[in-house]
């Protein structure tokens, strides 16, 4: 984007922050490689980039590390005045497009959207049995189709961007996910984790939400077959009580133990 009266050129990012708001998506792997993405953006030249963030107030107040990340934060899902600029969807297919239909038309403005998966279609009977569940995604997909540049985070959701939504392939550009950085700090040896406090002798670790397609109950099976006395099953992923109870019920005698939210660090821990 060329600046006016020689000025040096400068890009206007508008950055979708709704899967940032609240621990349902930002505690998940969405939410951590949506942060990471708003603060790659946010390491381009300050002064060259404009970050503003696109936020719902219904939706709870933007954390405060996201808000550093941008140049500013507003309510108001519109562009501002015809400034050419880049829409990034952080998160398209977990809430309402509607909201940011301005940025979808718009000659001046390239909207990019970042794909995690399109898991509600390979088990709709699970996420989409309800009629208004199934409504709200297929406007969802018709929006996504809207974008002009497309970021999936694996080959294989990148080939059913191509297949799903009609996206041209040279339209999409596979980004890999992430890696969050206290495991960065790990790897460059600027942080080297210790023995979790009150961690078992031997243990198998499981990490995933309660969610069925998780399938924390092969891995339970797996260690009911190990011979001789078992290693204790860790499960972290902040289940609720009512599926501690079905696990206990599956895992019978085998030690198990449920961890709350792990930090990060502290799940390097336990790597």
């Amino acid at each position: 984007l060329t600046g006016r009266h020689g000025e040096a050129p400068r890009m206007l990012v508008y950055a979708d922050l709704r899967a940032l708001q609240g621990p349902g998506f930002a505690r998940r792997g969405i939410g951590s490689h949506a942060a990471f993405l708003l603060a790659a953006t946010r390491s381009l030249r300050r002064g060259a980039v404009t970050v503003v963030g696109l936020a719902d107030p219904a939706l709870g107040r933007v954390p405060d590390e996201i808000a550093a990340a941008c140049d500013s934060v507003q309510a108001a899902f519109a562009p501002r005045g015809g400034a050419p600029g880049v829409f990034l969807g952080l998160s398209p297919m977990t809430h309402d497009s509607r909201r940011v239909a301005r940025f979808l038309d718009r000659p001046e403005i390239l909207p990019c959207a970042v794909v995690y998966d399109f898991i509600p279609l390979l088990d709709p009977a699970r996420y989409l049995a309800a009629p208004a569940a199934r409504r709200a995604y297929a406007a969802r997909l018709s929006w996504l189709a809207a974008s002009r540049v497309f970021l999936p985070i694996s080959e294989s959701v990148g080939a059913e961007v191509v297949e799903r939504v009609g996206a041209a392939p040279d339209d999409v550009e596979v980004t890999g996910v992430a890696l969050r950085g206290a495991f960065a700090d790990v790897l460059a040896g600027a942080h080297a984790p210790g023995r979790p406090e009150g961690a078992p002798g031997d243990w198998v670790m499981f990490v995933g939400g309660p969610d069925p397609r998780k399938n924390l109950e092969t891995v339970v099976a797996a260690m009911h077959r190990l011979g001789g006395a078992p290693p204790t099953l860790v499960v972290a992923g902040g289940y609720p009580e009512r599926w501690r109870r079905r696990v206990r019920r599956l895992a019978g005698g085998l030690p198990l133990r449920f961890l709350d939210h792990v930090g990060d660090r502290d799940l390097a821990g336990w790597y």
